[in-house]
């Protein structure tokens, strides 16, 4: 296992940005629309290996394959299992009845004009403040060897929505990597 010995290591978790093709397949798949099958397949990997590229530009020790073939954290499991499918017959919950405008947020978000504002998901970590941070966790758990850094969450969970651009993603993780690096410097 890949150990923080010298420096702290970098990881994250969940989904990394895809190409709009990839997201453009995954949304027609997940509204049940015909895809091509060696379409998807190849889309997938050209994209799985782009966003290992990317993350290795950006200093990521533990990569992964950013969840480029699934569509969704949510409804990936109905591509895997038996059992699934039918459509809910739920009432839309009082909560949200109560909240017109997160319903118009998130319903339909295909037809929605998206406008760029800074918002929390795009705040970008300086490199001393993310230091500062590991520095602190470190030194409480008394062994810089056992803190890897990384992210808690992917950037975007669910296919096609992009509430997160990918240039903030790969900032972020540049962050990271740069304030993983001052607290090593710090540390070891």
């Amino acid at each position: 296992m890949l150990t923080s010995d010298g420096r702290i290591v970098i990881t994250h978790a969940g989904r990394l940005p895809r190409p709009p093709a990839l997201a453009d397949l995954h949304r027609r798949r997940s509204r049940g629309e015909a895809v091509d099958p060696s379409v998807l397949r190849e889309t997938i990997r050209t994209a799985t290996e782009a966003c290992v590229a990317a993350q290795v530009a950006v200093g990521i020790d533990i990569g992964n394959d950013g969840e480029q073939a699934r569509e969704s954290f949510f409804t990936y499991v109905q591509h895997r299992m038996t059992g699934f499918g039918g459509e809910s017959r739920r009432r839309l919950m009082r909560d949200l009845l109560d909240h017109p405008d997160f319903i118009q947020l998130a319903f339909p978000r295909s037809e929605r004009i998206k406008v760029s504002l800074m918002t929390a998901p795009a705040a970008i970590g300086h490199p001393e403040v993310v230091a500062d941070r590991l520095v602190s966790i470190a030194r409480s758990v008394g062994d810089p060897t056992r803190v890897i850094a990384g992210t808690d969450c992917g950037f975007d969970t669910s296919a096609g929505i992009g509430d997160v651009a990918p240039t903030v993603v790969w900032a972020k993780l540049r962050a990271l990597r740069a304030g993983a690096d001052l607290a090593s410097e710090r540390l070891f």
